[in-house]
């Protein structure tokens, strides 16, 4: 277990090549507080919390530019909330933006800055650009790290989300705050690309280090589902559930994940209790658009599955009053972000709720910035949702179809939202995708042809700078 490492002030900062433009050590410690929280997905309670240090970072110096920053972009990140649709966000951006032209800053917080408010105009590409910058000159910057991260994410730039660390990983030694979590991140990202393998071994070193990183957990959980390894799924997240069950942040989801395995293996009801006893008392208390998308998600699965009537069965259909009250404006605009929008509307679908079932995904109003998330993963969620009532027919397929066969470096949809749709999408036996999408043909573990690489190739990928670490270099 790796010790805590204290707070960093202003000096400590200047000492790890990050300087931060403020006079004040209580400041600088409420950063370095707020942003552990961020990076760990825990609300740490003897800190005040995120929102707490947040309130008090405001109070040591409301005119900490990178202090703005960092509380504009954690609401960003969240995609519950818009400049366009909530006007204190839009101020706050603003606020933030003027601050940093009334003083004098180091030319990587003006990025910040900037990569925030272009986050806030909806250009996540561009905001990315903008942290890659900071990143080539600031390999420790865990702030932009972390953003960058969260939103290749969103955008589903697999390989980007897996170089943008593979890129810096080198430089983060074991004496610097946070590093053990840079393996997590690291693994997420071949994970995402089918490094399987490596990934887990990767993840594994990540919580010898922090059994309590709550995101290697999460990978885990993706590497066995991805490898149809339902049992040892299981396993893992009743092994490990006491080291990430007080991450608050993430554990709704690794409970999500739990609950999946559950449904794969036809245990309903089990999978049932998992999201009352925390799925949902989650989402009642956080109101966080991830929990939202766990909760919609799950519970559309549960339908989709059509478990025979009996004890628990009567709970799949969603309450409306569990989906946000402002169900209507997320799908304006402001609120097109693809990983969180189709599951909330099969949510609606879930719950009832048929006077929005008509709303198509609003791809052609979307930010400019948006339009350039990953085809696949914008292709699938561009389906309109007047397609979805009859997906155990069919006609969901040819959309299936049409995502999974894009060629190759096209971008693929996060499975998160997603595969859990292909079992029910009716594309027959003769169909060259059926192996991609049944149950009982899962897809190939890795080794020598399944990724396309030949035993022994170096580790090249686009976009990274130089070749990747190999295991033994990790």
């Amino acid at each position: 277990m790796a010790a805590t490492a204290p707070l960093r002030d202003c000096q400590a900062w200047k000492d790890a090549g990050l300087p931060l433009s403020t006079p004040s050590n209580e400041a600088c410690r409420l950063f370095d507080a707020t942003l552990t929280q961020y990076v760990k997905w825990t609300n740490d309670q003897s800190l005040g919390g995120i929102e707490g240090c947040l309130s008090k970072l405001k109070a040591a110096d409301p005119t900490f530019a990178l202090g703005h920053a960092i509380a504009n972009g954690l609401i960003l990140i969240g995609t519950g909330r818009s400049v366009r649709l909530d006007k204190e966000l839009d101020l706050a951006v603003k606020t933030m933006v003027e601050i940093s032209k009334a003083q004098p800053l180091t030319q990587r917080e003006r990025l910040h800055v900037s990569a925030v408010e272009t986050f806030a105009k909806g250009n996540l590409p561009k905001a990315c650009e903008l942290w890659e910058q900071i990143l080539q000159d600031y390999p420790t910057d865990m702030l932009a790290l972390k953003f960058s991260h969260d939103a290749y994410f969103y955008l589903g730039y697999q390989e980007q989300m897996r170089d943008s660390v593979a890129r810096i990983y080198p430089f983060w030694t074991p004496d610097i705050p946070l590093s053990s979590y840079v393996k997590g991140m690291y693994s997420f990202g071949l994970m995402e690309t089918n490094f399987y393998d490596r990934a887990e071994k990767l993840a594994k070193e990540a919580l010898s280090v922090n059994p309590t990183d709550a995101w290697s957990a999460h990978t885990i959980a993706h590497i066995h589902e991805m490898k149809a390894e339902v049992r040892d799924g299981l396993e893992f997240m009743q092994r490990s559930e006491t080291h990430w069950k007080g991450s608050d942040m993430l554990a709704c989801h690794n409970y999500w994940h739990w609950a999946l395995y559950l449904i794969e293996e036809g245990e309903y009801e089990a999978a049932l209790t998992i999201y009352d006893d925390h799925i949902l008392p989650s989402l009642q208390l956080s109101g966080a658009m991830l929990d939202v998308v766990d909760s919609c998600s799950m519970l559309y699965r549960l339908q989709m599955e059509g478990p025979a009537p009996g004890p628990g069965t009567a709970r799949l259909r969603v309450p409306a009053l569990r989906l946000p009250s402002s169900w209507p404006e997320a799908s304006e605009p402001g609120h097109c972000c693809p990983f969180s929008q189709f599951p909330r509307l099969l949510g609606v679908r879930a719950s009832g709720s048929e006077s929005c079932w008509h709303l198509p995904f609003p791809r052609p109003t979307c930010p400019a910035g948006l339009a350039r998330v990953a085809p696949g993963h914008l292709s699938l969620g561009a389906t309109s949702v007047s397609q979805l009532p009859g997906i155990s027919e069919g006609g969901f397929s040819q959309q299936c179809h049409a995502v999974l066969s894009r060629e190759p470096g096209g971008g693929c949809p996060s499975p998160e939202g997603y595969e859990g749709l292909w079992p029910t999408t009716g594309v027959p036996d003769s169909s060259p995708l059926s192996p991609r999408l049944s149950r009982a043909k899962p897809v190939p573990t890795v080794g020598p042809g399944s990724v396309g690489m030949r035993p022994g190739q170096d580790w090249l990928f686009p976009g990274a700078l130089g070749r990747l670490p190999r295991g033994d270099e990790m």
